[in-house]
């Protein structure tokens, strides 16, 4: 408690030793991005209307943002990592570029009319400054990997196939 920070024992829960601080500063920047969302979220939004129906239970405040976490929310923050796990094991076991297995999912979601989760913002159209900023403290602290390639590789397939859309800060 006298020499840690919080991002110190989120890391400590996870990998069993403290953070370099190349780490420490990519966690803190994800905690950030994640509490940029701001009132206009579906989450902050169902919270605001159920704490003005009933002040005196601020846990059901709390519990109507938690249950409006899903795919057009927070939760695209989750599948958009199973899309990218999928996408890099896709790679791995049928000896496919990274590029190719991008445009073979993007081109699979596309068929079967659905999206691809954690990809465009109603806000930040072209690009979502908050992903600029920690892939390139990843880039910068040599933390990057196949997973953000791979993410770079689907936004290039979605270009080529329907448009640009970008990376959001869920994704």
């Amino acid at each position: 408690m006298r020499r840690s920070t919080f991002t110190d024992l989120i890391f400590l829960l996870h990998h069993e030793r403290l953070p370099s601080d190349a780490e420490r500063r990519l966690i803190d920047a994800l905690l950030i991005g994640s509490a940029d969302h701001g009132s206009g979220a579906p989450s902050c939004a169902a919270a605001r209307l159920a704490a003005s129906g009933n002040r005196q239970s601020v846990s059901a405040a709390i519990a109507a943002g938690v249950l409006t976490i899903g795919d057009e929310h927070g939760g695209a923050g989750e599948a958009c990592m199973d899309l990218i796990a999928a996408g890099l094991e896709r790679a791995r076991t049928g000896s496919l570029s990274l590029d190719e297995a991008a445009r073979q999912l993007v081109g699979e979601t596309i068929g079967d009319k659905r999206r691809l989760p954690g990809f465009g913002h109603r806000v930040h159209s072209e690009i979502d400054p908050r992903v600029s900023v920690i892939f390139g403290l990843a880039d910068d602290g040599g933390l990057a990997g196949e997973g953000i390639r791979f993410a770079r590789a689907l936004e290039a397939a979605l270009a080529e196939r329907v448009k640009p859309i970008p990376l959001n800060i869920d994704g």
